[in-house]
């Protein structure tokens, strides 16, 4: 039975997207803040680094953040209601209005400051002092708001990361956020540091960073992206050499991969291999049969071009595939 957001078009994948959206968001925008940081002590922090969070139409990638965090976790009256997302909401909304106000207080210093003090100097201050003492009183306050917004965006920056730890532990059944942060590892490390995907992956999964290549793979794998599947579960192989069902599967999503690529040669090598893979690989049934109907494909594209012997010899792999797929069993 289809669910009323879903026949309104909200769907389960839709949701999760949102999330992996929010994510990124999140990411870039830490990045973003980490150069502006690097740039204050120097006085080279210039309202243009801050455009490229928040620009001066109040949009950018900052924006775009706060704007998903709220329909993602704000307007959810018929949904459970989460604590932590909804902190997560307000901590980037204060984010969001700590950022104008910093852009806006760089802007008194960097447009309004120095125009003040060249009229000042070309015309020999003819504005009376009263003037002159409120003016610079203005970019005296301008100067500690920056420093101060510099701090408070440090603090919240640092407390969203760990408010992300957190709501990642509850989004492990999201296989399209599993996929994003291993596809965006770099990106993922650039603000959680080398170990951050490892850490990240140990609180979502009980089998950590290991599960999470399975997750991913098998994603992968069930949407028929064969190259990505491959890609991941080579990834995991590599950590794990001597698991022979990664060697199958590694093997499967090769050949798989390689036939949609219209490499058929190197595709009949790679289903050739798996016969090797007789009697110890538990689950392999539904990939032997995938496997088997490719060749079948590739026999009956092989006769079209009257390429009789490897027609024959993609027949005889699919007939060998055939062989190995388990009994069905057949219920009372």
């Amino acid at each position: 039975m289809v669910s009323r957001k879903e026949f309104l078009g909200v769907t389960p994948m839709m949701k999760d997207l949102e999330i992996v959206e929010i994510v990124k968001g999140f990411l870039k925008s830490a990045l973003i803040f980490a150069d502006m940081v690097k740039e204050f002590p120097e006085g080279n922090l210039r309202v243009s680094n801050v455009a490229k969070l928040v620009d001066a139409t109040g949009s950018g990638p900052l924006f775009d953040l706060k704007e998903r965090c709220h329909s993602r976790f704000r307007y959810k009256e018929t949904e459970p209601y989460n604590e932590k997302e909804k902190l997560f909401d307000l901590t980037i909304g204060s984010i969001f209005h700590e950022a104008m106000k910093l852009k806006e207080n760089l802007y008194q210093l960097e447009v309004y400051g120095p125009r003040y003090l060249e009229l000042e100097k070309r015309l020999g201050n003819p504005r009376p002092e009263r003037e002159s003492h409120r003016f610079r009183k203005i970019i005296l306050r301008a100067e500690q708001g920056l420093r101060e917004g510099i701090d408070d965006l440090k603090e919240m920056f640092c407390d969203v990361k760990e408010q992300l730890d957190e709501l990642l532990k509850e989004y492990s059944k999201n296989q399209l956020l599993t996929r994003f942060l291993l596809e965006d590892r770099s990106l993922v490390q650039r603000v959680y540091g080398k170990r951050g995907l490892e850490k990240i992956f140990s609180s979502m999964f009980k089998g950590g960073i290991d599960q999470a290549y399975w997750v991913a793979g098998n994603s992968y794998l069930e949407s028929q992206y064969f190259d990505m599947a491959h890609r991941v579960f080579k990834k995991a192989l590599r950590r794990h050499p001597e698991n022979e069902m990664l060697k199958f599967i590694c093997q499967f999503s090769s050949g798989a991969s390689s036939y949609y690529a219209n490499d058929y040669q190197k595709a009949l090598q790679r289903f050739k291999g798996l016969l090797r893979f007789k009697n110890h690989i538990r689950g392999k049934g539904k990939h032997i049969k995938k496997a088997e109907e490719i060749c079948r494909k590739m026999r009956r594209e092989y006769q079209v071009e009257q390429d009789w012997r490897r027609a024959q010899r993609a027949n005889e792999i699919a007939d060998e595939l055939r062989e190995m797929r388990p009994p069905a069993s057949f219920g009372r």
